[in-house]
């Protein structure tokens, strides 16, 4: 029998959970899942980097066993400009 698509696929770790993570990160540097207390390996680039505009750096906090990850963004002064330029664009376009 096979797993669905939805068993495969990576998830993000909700708002609370990446709450708990930033805060490992930032006093011990090293973290684990909040959910099955697996060590979360990191990835030296983001998932979200399609979706991010150029000039953007991150990366990723995964934990294998339960397949979720936590992106960490860091933006640029240019890339803030650029996201918001996107934004403005799409509400004169809903206007």
């Amino acid at each position: 029998m096979q797993r669905s698509a939805k068993a495969r696929a990576w998830r993000c770790f909700d708002s609370r959970e990446s709450q708990a993570i930033q805060t490992q990160l930032g006093s011990r540097g090293t973290a684990v899942c909040p959910r099955c207390a697996g060590f979360l390996e990191a990835r030296p680039t983001t998932r979200m980097r399609l979706v991010l505009p150029h000039g953007t750096a991150g990366f990723d906090v995964d934990c294998r066993a339960c397949r979720r990850f936590y992106a960490h963004v860091c933006h640029t002064p240019r890339s803030r400009y650029l996201l918001r330029m996107k934004r403005l664009a799409a509400a004169i376009l809903r206007a």
